[in-house]
C-alpha cells in the first residue's frame, strides 16, 4: 500500500495515510502524514490540518508530548478553526 500511495497523487497519498491510521498501523500512517506535509504546495486548510493532527496524535500516542504538542499547534495554524486540534490536550 505504501508503494502505491507514493506514486499516487496528493488524495491517495492522503487517504493511504487515513486507511493506515484506522487500522492502527501508526508507524506507516505516520510516515505517509509527514510525506504528505511536506508535500507542500497544494496541501493547506481542512487535509493539512488533519494530517497534523493524526501525525500528532500518533506522536501522542507513543508518549513523545512535545512533538506532539508541535503538530496540534500546525494544525491549528494551518485552520485556526480547527476543532479536532484545539480540544486535544
Amino acid at each position: 500500500m505504501l508503494r502505491e500511495a507514493a506514486a499516487g497523487g496528493t488524495a491517495e497519498l492522503l487517504a493511504a495515510a487515513h486507511a493506515q491510521f484506522a487500522a492502527r498501523h501508526f508507524a506507516e500512517a505516520e510516515e505517509l502524514y509527514s510525506r504528505f506535509i511536506a508535500g507542500g504546495a497544494g496541501r493547506t486548510g481542512r487535509d493539512l490540518a488533519t494530517a497534523l493532527n493524526n501525525r500528532g496524535q500518533i506522536k501522542y500516542l507513543r508518549v513523545d508530548f512535545d512533538a506532539a504538542m508541535e503538530d496540534y499547534t500546525a494544525a491549528i495554524q494551518s485552520q485556526p478553526a480547527f476543532e479536532d486540534a484545539l480540544m486535544r490536550p
